[in-house]
């Protein structure tokens, strides 16, 4: 009996009974059809990618080999011992058929579930970002044929907020003449290079750390440290850009904060 295998204090118990995913299953039903080879359950599908995402398994192959492998993780899933784990195309396969859509719906139904809960603070909201770094080698890097000018319209267009905010006006222009070195040097790497394999990421510069493609994570928490809003932009925008959004999307789930 696999569920005899794995502890009670396991983690992945733990988790199975305080957060359910069949709302899953509700939110995705008209992506599939009543005919046909029946699909992946969605519900295994998410399952399998938050394991990943909570143990560290970066690859989506070694996720299927350790999910074969692992028992708590086999129990979570709901696949006993003699059944066959589904092929990592799925991942792939999944996130054409959803786009990010679902994860956000999943985040809003987990944030909703920790207000339930009591968990949430409404009284202020704190803002932060932090670099990703992405899953692409620097070797995919091609030169782009946008002059720099032009990639950095881009990356302001992207940042102009959808709704005006209190407090010091901002237009949605970043002016790249008061942005000191980093906006004069048009010969940066990051301006004139992209990845072929992931062109939404940029170079990042750490010093001590060396160059790498990434990403800039933007979270919103409340007063407790729970994540009421997150947002993503390349690495080389500005924390500005991502303001209006996380904003928008907090108090349209939690109101203004007090």
């Amino acid at each position: 009996n696999l569920d005899s295998l794995v502890p009670e204090d396991h983690f992945l118990k733990r988790l199975d009974s305080l957060v359910s995913f069949n709302f899953v299953r509700d939110i995705t039903k008209s992506y599939y059809s009543h005919t046909g080879k029946p699909s992946i359950d969605p519900v295994v599908l998410v399952k399998m990618l938050l394991v990943g995402y909570l143990f560290d398994i970066r690859s989506e192959r070694k996720l299927i080999e350790e999910i074969t492998l692992n028992l708590a993780y086999r129990w979570y899933i709901g696949y006993d011992l003699d059944e066959e784990i589904p092929n990592h195309s799925i991942f792939s396969k999944a996130r054409t058929r959803f786009g990010k859509k679902l994860f956000l719906d999943i985040f809003e139904k987990i944030l909703i579930k920790c207000i339930e809960l009591g968990l949430v603070s409404k009284e202020g909201m704190l803002i932060d970002s932090t670099i990703v770094k992405a899953d692409a080698s620097d070797n995919s890097m091609v030169e782009i044929g946008l002059s720099p000018e032009q990639y950095w319209k881009r990356l302001d267009q992207k940042e102009k907020p959808k709704k005006k905010l209190s407090g010091a006006r901002y237009t949605g222009e970043v002016d790249k003449n008061k942005m000191g070195k980093r906006r004069r040097d048009i010969n940066r790497l990051s301006l004139r290079k992209k990845s072929t394999t992931d062109p939404d990421a940029t170079i990042t510069h750490k010093p001590g750390a060396g160059s790498h493609l990434s990403y800039k994570a933007h979270i919103a928490t409340d007063t407790n440290g729970i994540i009421t809003a997150v947002s993503a932009s390349p690495s080389v925008s500005h924390d500005i850009g991502a303001v209006p959004i996380l904003v928008e999307s907090h108090e349209r789930i939690l109101g203004t904060p007090s």
